[in-house]
């Protein structure tokens, strides 16, 4: 293989996936970033543990990556249903990086720009039923310091809630939740209260720096439970 046309690839890969540096690419694969910014300037071998891992944290088609041909994202079927990979408990999920948010706000409702999010692989132990989308946090509104905090950089699995759901009680007191504002983007927060008279919602950050606010569900596209948070174990 070529390592100069891999370096190009992968740059590609980066621009597409919306990253602006190097070292924020090579924290979003888990890579360390000095190697990686050798690897690039040609100074350190690409080797097959790295492309695996491009491929996999991307969803890059490996053939493509090595080689240039056929089509650069694996093709994903319909993410709104139940997708499995042979007989494996791995489900592909559109991922919403925190430089895709503005993209996503304009286009979350649009299929053709669903289908351009990169999938991200999810182990699951069950059949997943429903809309699942993957949000990468972007601030730290929701870090209080707690066990429960959300940091920023976690990946978030959401699982959508019809909207016609929203007329009755929202099941705060078991979920955190990813609010789609229709002009204030994506927020990361807890519902403390739910007026379904008012149709508005209570939003609370464990962050205390955060003010909590009235929001009204006329101004919301999109909400999400959070079902899992995923982040990487690194110091």
């Amino acid at each position: 293989m070529t390592e100069d046309r891999i370096v190009e690839r992968i740059l590609l890969i980066k621009k597409e996936l919306g990253y602006d540096s190097d070292g924020a690419f090579a924290d979003r694969l888990n890579i360390n970033r000095s190697n990686f910014s050798q690897m690039m300037r040609g100074n350190r071998p690409i080797g097959e543990n790295i492309i695996n891992k491009i491929s996999i944290q991307t969803n890059i088609n490996k053939e493509w990556l090595l080689t240039g041909e056929g089509e650069m994202f694996v093709p994903i079927h319909n993410t709104e249903q139940s997708t499995f990979i042979s007989d494996s408990n791995i489900k592909f999920i559109p991922l919403v990086s925190q430089y895709a948010y503005a993209g996503y706000l304009s286009g979350y409702a649009d299929n053709e720009y669903q289908e351009t999010l990169p999938k991200v692989p999810v182990l699951v132990d069950h059949e997943l039923k429903g809309r699942y989308v993957m949000f990468e946090v972007k601030g730290d509104s929701m870090n209080d310091g707690s066990d429960q905090s959300i940091l920023e950089g976690d990946r978030l699995l959401g699982r959508e809630i019809r909207s016609d759901l929203w007329k009755y009680k929202l099941h705060i007191n078991k979920w955190d939740f990813i609010i789609v504002h229709r002009t204030d983007g994506i927020l990361v927060k807890r519902i403390t209260h739910h007026d379904t008279e008012q149709c508005t919602i209570t939003l609370h950050s464990l962050n205390p720096e955060y003010e909590d606010r009235i929001v009204h569900l006329n101004d919301v596209a999109q909400i999400f439970n959070v079902i899992e948070v995923h982040r990487n174990r690194r110091r």
